[in-house]
């Protein structure tokens, strides 16, 4: 199944609503419902890791409440399969061209367990069973050497930056394409 993000509407979404599985976790749709989690989670840890521009809790919970209400955002919640205990979230956020920018964290207390390594392989082989026509692209501080390697590992390759300065940027291209 062809997907085409390059449209005005919620359609893209459609495919990923069932969420996706590997051996260890799965990744589910987080609706509004689900926002106290996310509220949890980001009064818990720290913020400025994966989006630097929220300082406190209550930044969190505003910048949530105002991503739920665009068409451009897709959350999920990541948790161990056998026992569904939450190890973090993942969101995707659609860009003009259609590519997806992803974001998200581990629980402090669950990394280094190949976590991210995981969710991001099987991001990958979700995306290929789809034919998933565009770049998936993620950012992360220079100094996030784990979620570097988990990224390479997965086959992202480093492109430019689109902001100068200690943030990277990482391309997954359809079809194994290099960036």
């Amino acid at each position: 199944m062809a997907i085409n993000l390059a449209t005005g509407d919620t359609r893209w979404k459609t495919a990923f609503l069932a969420g996706f599985y590997t051996a260890g976790l799965r990744a589910t749709v987080i609706d509004r419902g689900g926002l106290a989690f996310l509220t949890d989670f980001l009064g818990h840890e720290d913020l400025s890791r994966f989006l630097p521009e929220l300082e406190n809790p209550d930044q969190a919970t505003n910048w949530l409440a105002r991503a739920f209400g665009k068409r451009s955002y897709l959350f999920f919640r990541l948790e161990v399969r056998q026992s569904r205990d939450p190890i973090g979230f993942i969101v995707f956020n659609r860009a003009f061209d259609g590519s997806l920018v992803l974001g998200g964290a581990i629980r402090r207390d669950c990394r280094g367990k190949g976590f991210a390594s995981e969710i991001l392989a099987g991001l990958r082989h979700f995306l290929e069973e789809r034919n998933f026509p565009y770049a998936v692209h993620a950012d992360v501080l220079r100094s996030n050497v784990p979620v570097i390697k988990a990224l390479e590992k997965a086959g992202f390759k480093e492109i430019p930056a689109r902001i100068p300065g200690d943030t990277l940027r990482f391309s997954l291209m359809p079809g194994g394409k290099t960036p």
